[in-house]
């Protein structure tokens, strides 16, 4: 842990006392809740002070026990606690002011969706997009027409194969959009903050494992999953599987990408999730989805399921 986090866990031990449970690398520590503490000394309160963030499992939406550290110490510091943290993390204030400042509102699909499922015009467009997503990236029909897959023509994102998020009410809130031209920006996604949204939550079960990938066709391919559309978890993200996940959590970054697969291991395997994260290890020039357009299904059920734990000493 780097002063900084140390002097802020200070903070924190004199507002709290001393944790139930402590993952300095991680910056993790978990509390009896000073709101809804029933004297059996649950440990439900968790802070990672290295995210800012704190939440109580048990009250955090009925007490509305959750929010950054600095709401924290608002609520239960000192005017020396407060004034201590903010000279350690004088960015805190900026960044939530900016945020109230300029709000996004997300507008849906972008002008000139067409859903692969509605059009049967066999146009020259359709044939290029189709051909791209069924024989180039081996997406089937059947998974087209069940996360309503569709592609644009015109537009600001024009020539692009369109993969719709849909949140826990079925409606759109974000979507990804990857040329299909050979563009050289290959995703070329909306403006609203993709942090705010967890990609297709519609259609994922917390009872099951569930993947963390990187990118949209990969998820199309992997059952269960969630494309974070880049490397970096959300903290929206790393709540809802904190708080929802019943089984493992797999991560399923490219081979090329073995230090952010530890860095997102040691954040997420501890508290309530410790022993129940994996990832998969294997060696190959392709991403997930080409691996799934070339290997046989029972060989591709057999990768998804060689997922294992990393070993401490190993990260």
């Amino acid at each position: 842990m780097d002063n900084s986090g140390e002097l802020v866990f200070d903070i924190l031990t004199q507002i709290l006392g001393q944790p139930r449970t402590h993952y300095s690398t991680k910056g993790q520590a978990s509390w009896n809740c000073p709101v809804c503490d029933d004297g059996k000394g649950k440990g439900n309160f968790e802070v990672n002070y290295f995210k800012d963030v704190y939440q109580c499992w048990a009250c955090g939406e009925t007490n509305d026990t959750h929010g950054s550290i600095y709401k924290l110490i608002r609520l239960w510091g000192n005017k020396e606690q407060l004034k201590t943290y903010l000279l350690l993390r004088p960015d805190v204030i900026k960044k939530s002011n900016k945020l109230e400042e300029s709000p996004k509102v997300f507008n849906g699909l972008p002008p000139g969706y067409v859903s692969f499922n509605s059009d049967n015009s066999k146009s020259i467009y359709y044939k290029q997009a189709y051909n791209y997503i069924t024989k180039e990236r081996g997406i089937t029909p059947e998974i087209i027409e069940q996360f309503n897959v569709g592609y644009t023509i015109n537009g600001k994102f024009h020539h692009r194969i369109i993969v719709p998020s849909y949140n826990i009410e079925g409606e759109v809130d974000y979507f990804s959009a990857r040329t299909y031209i050979g563009a050289k920006k290959k995703y070329d996604n909306p403006e609203y903050p993709k942090e705010k949204i967890i990609f297709n939550e519609f259609f994922i079960n917390w009872n099951e494992d569930v993947y963390l990938l990187e990118g949209a066709l990969d998820h199309l391919v992997v059952p269960n999953s969630i494309p974070m559309l880049g490397k970096k978890m959300s903290d929206l993200l790393w709540n809802r599987l904190y708080e929802n996940a019943k089984a493992n959590i797999i991560i399923g970054y490219d081979p090329d990408a073995m230090g952010n697969i530890h860095k997102l291991y040691n954040m997420l395997d501890g508290g309530r999730l410790k022993g129940r994260i994996k990832a998969l290890f294997y060696k190959s020039e392709f991403d997930l989805c080409e691996l799934h357009r070339r290997l046989s299904p029972n060989d591709f059920n057999a990768l998804l399921k060689s997922a294992r734990h990393i070993k401490e000493s190993n990260l």
